[in-house]
C-alpha cells in the first residue's frame, strides 16, 4: 500500500508525481506441459549477442504483435534491480537473428513470479510532454510484478502424457537468473522491450 512508498514518492505532492499503470495478459502460442510442473515453449526465434555469451530467445504468444524474449544469465554476475531495463535493452539492441535456431523449444522447470520494488524517476524536458512543474519536478513512480507459467488448462481438454510426444527437437533448459522481456513489434523503431524482469 501507500504506506510501504518510498519516502521520495511518499513526500511527493499528488501534481509533482505520476503514476501509470499497464495489465498485459499473454497466452503462450504452445506450450508443452512436463511432469512436475515444468513446461516447454516452441522458440519463434533466436538470436546471438556479440555482448552476451547466451542465445538469446523469443517466444510467441497468441498476440500476433507481441513476444517475449527471454536473456538467459547463468554463470554471469546479473545485473542490479534499477539496472535490469537497460541491461536487457541493450542486449536485444545487439541481438542479431539465426536463420536456424540451435534449439527448438525453451524449458521452464515451473512457473515464477517477480515482484519489484517502488522505483521512482525524475522525467526531463517536461515542455515536450507539454507538462509545468514548480521547482520539485516531476516523478514517475514505477512498480511492477510479472507472473508466468504453463497457462489455464481447459476443461475437458485431452491431457497429453509428454513422456509419449515425440521430441521436436533440442531443448535449452532455462536456469535462473534470467530475464524475461515483453517486445511488442508497435515499437519496433525504439528496439526496446514494454518491461523487462530478472527471475533469481
Amino acid at each position: 500500500g501507500v504506506e510501504e512508498l518510498h519516502a521520495n514518492p511518499a513526500a511527493a505532492a499528488a501534481r509533482e508525481a505520476l503514476l501509470g499503470r499497464l495489465f498485459v495478459t499473454l497466452d503462450w502460442v504452445s506450450v508443452r506441459r512436463l511432469a512436475g510442473g515444468g513446461f516447454e515453449v516452441p522458440v519463434h526465434a533466436c538470436g546471438i549477442c556479440n555482448k552476451h555469451p547466451h542465445p538469446i530467445f523469443y517466444l510467441a504468444t497468441t498476440e500476433e504483435d507481441a513476444f517475449v524474449v527471454v536473456i538467459p544469465w547463468e554463470g554471469l554476475p546479473p545485473p542490479p534491480e534499477e539496472a535490469v531495463f537497460s541491461a536487457c535493452t541493450d542486449v536485444v539492441r545487439s541481438t542479431s537473428p539465426q536463420e536456424t535456431p540451435p534449439f527448438k523449444t525453451v524449458g521452464f522447470a515451473s512457473g515464477f513470479e517477480v515482484r519489484q520494488a517502488v522505483r521512482t524517476s525524475e522525467l526531463e524536458h517536461l515542455g515536450a510532454l507539454g507538462i509545468t512543474s514548480g521547482d520539485g519536478g516531476v516523478h514517475v513512480a514505477e512498480f511492477a510484478s510479472v507472473c508466468c507459467g504453463a497457462g489455464r488448462q481447459l476443461r475437458g481438454g485431452l491431457t497429453i502424457d509428454a513422456a509419449k510426444v515425440v521430441d521436436a527437437g533440442p531443448t535449452f533448459a532455462m536456469k535462473p537468473p534470467f530475464a524475461v522481456c515483453v517486445f511488442h513489434t508497435g515499437i519496433d523503431d525504439l528496439n526496446a522491450p514494454l518491461t523487462a524482469s530478472l527471475v533469481t
